[in-house]
């Protein structure tokens, strides 16, 4: 699966892979797991959430993974199911991500890992930093292209098209570079697809993501984004940013604060989709408690 892209594209990958139960989310947690700080007021978090966009991004990354349950499930697991019982199961597990993959179930997980990991120093200074028309205008990017993502891949697909025939210039992709390389540094770990790092690279990765937008659902799915390179996604999530509006970007994204804030909120996105995920086991265990129930005379 893939990197945290940007504050908010980056639960494309992940969240897909923490629902399935198969992303090693509990390990990830807040680099300082001390007691929350006393300035870490859970009001105050959600309004950052809010503001930086991964409120947003959240109920739309959740509102697809309910449109598209079965995608929580390996073919192994679609396999293993009995003609007479895959009916029911699938019924029994689309109902069950229905209930667990709500904002109101994952958001309190994103809050609480914002609050183990507070300063409250660095908090101040990305409050601030989003206050600006600048940041302002980079979250709403990042929203934006989330939800034109979910609408539709053929909007990607045809972004991709764009760029075959007009491709970025070396300063654009080297500005590009920086900020997939920022957000990197949130998860260090992860196995993600290769940046293109030059021009000549460009058009090897521009065809493999055309395929999968071509095999990817019409509607509310990212999961094919998992296996496209996090480069092209930037591209496409800050297409309507000048240059200067990125080396402005960059200058606070490079920062102290501002690898705070990346860490930050790749970490919350993960525990807000953990939060969601354990909520999805619970209501599994409860109907395979049902099922091995005896029968009431």
């Amino acid at each position: 699966m893939r990197r945290r892209l940007s504050m908010v594209s980056g639960v494309l990958g992940l969240a897909l892979s923490a629902a399935a139960g198969g992303a090693a989310a509990s390990e990830m947690g807040a680099a300082d797991a001390s007691s929350p700080s006393v300035g870490a007021d859970p009001a105050r978090i959600e309004a950052f959430l809010e503001a930086s966009g991964v409120t947003e991004g959240l109920g739309v990354v959740l509102a697809a993974l309910r449109q598209h349950p079965e995608q929580q499930l390996s073919a192994d697991q679609l396999a293993s199911l009995s003609p007479d019982t895959r009916e029911k199961f699938l019924a029994m597990f689309s109902d069950a991500v229905q209930q667990a993959f709500r904002l109101e179930v994952a958001l309190p997980g994103a809050v609480a890992s914002v609050q183990s990991d507070f300063d409250a120093k660095r908090f101040d200074a990305v409050q601030q930093q989003l206050a600006t028309p600048l940041l302002q205008r980079v979250t709403r990017a990042e929203r934006e292209s989330l939800k034109s993502l979910a609408a539709d891949p053929s909007n990607f697909s045809a972004f991709l098209t764009r760029l075959q025939r007009q491709p970025p210039t070396a300063q654009r992709l080297a500005l590009i570079g920086r900020e997939v390389e920022a957000m990197e540094a949130a998860d260090p770990t992860r196995q993600r697809p290769a940046i293109v790092d030059s021009l000549d690279a460009l058009p090897g990765a521009l065809e493999q993501a055309q395929q999968l937008t071509v095999t990817a659902p019409s509607t509310g799915s990212f999961a094919y984004l998992s296996q496209v390179s996090p480069t092209l996604s930037s591209l496409y999530t800050y297409r309507d940013l000048s240059d200067a509006e990125m080396e402005r970007y960059l200058q606070f994204l490079e920062s102290d604060a501002g690898r705070w804030y990346a860490r930050a909120g790749h970490q919350a996105i993960i525990a807000a989709i953990q939060r969601a995920s354990q909520e999805l086991q619970t209501h599994l265990t409860d109907f395979e408690a049902l099922q091995q129930a005896p029968a009431q005379p």
